[in-house]
């Protein structure tokens, strides 16, 4: 014992109450970083948790929905197709009243237009067309070149060259500059 007197100095002393209250202090600081109860995810060792030590909300996530009795199993084949359904009521009515398909010359194909009566196109000039005797007076009408051509046009408007009577006028032309003769479909509304 006088062994241990003769060592034990103020030094002594106070370096082993320090690095017990670094090792017991460390501890405690630990321990207070988590909820009571609770654990860190990191502390948390692969499969070391059974489903007996999660909460409900965990368990409800896991398990899936209620009468589940476990993963689905595979896909099973396709069945035969069902006859076919009735059909369907009719659907409401279009807005268009017509709709025509004129030639470069201004000729009108009645296979591939609809709601035009006898209307009648005369051309007053390359790609500039005047239209009438429609039974009908549309608003507004849309027209596009029945074949695509590159930076060609169809502007649906009044232009001085068409006479009295005249209900719709297009021209088809080009971005580029200038008139051209081309086929276009034109929808009335």
């Amino acid at each position: 014992m006088s062994r241990i007197r003769k060592r034990l100095t103020y030094a002594n002393v106070i370096s082993t109450l320090a690095l017990i209250l670094v090792v017991g202090g460390g501890s405690a600081v630990a321990a207070s970083q988590f909820a009571k109860e609770s654990i860190g995810s990191r502390a948390i060792k692969k499969e070391s948790i059974g489903p007996g030590k999660l909460n409900k909300a965990a368990k409800a996530a896991l398990e899936g929905p209620k009468g589940a009795t476990g993963p689905a199993g595979p896909t099973g084949p396709t069945g035969p197709a069902g006859p076919t359904g009735p059909a369907g009521p009719q659907g409401p009515a279009g807005t268009a009243l017509g709709f025509a398909r004129i030639d470069e010359k201004g000729v009108v194909d009645q296979t591939k237009s609809k709601g035009i009566g006898g209307m009648t196109v005369l051309k007053v000039g390359t790609g500039e067309y005047c239209i009438s005797n429609l039974p009908f007076t549309p608003s507004n009408a849309v027209g596009s070149p029945q074949f695509f051509k590159r930076g060609m046009n169809v502007f649906v408007g009044a232009f001085g060259k068409c006479p009295a009577g005249t209900q719709v006028s297009y021209e088809t032309w080009l971005v580029s500059g200038g008139n051209e003769d081309v086929s276009v479909m034109l929808l009335f509304n």
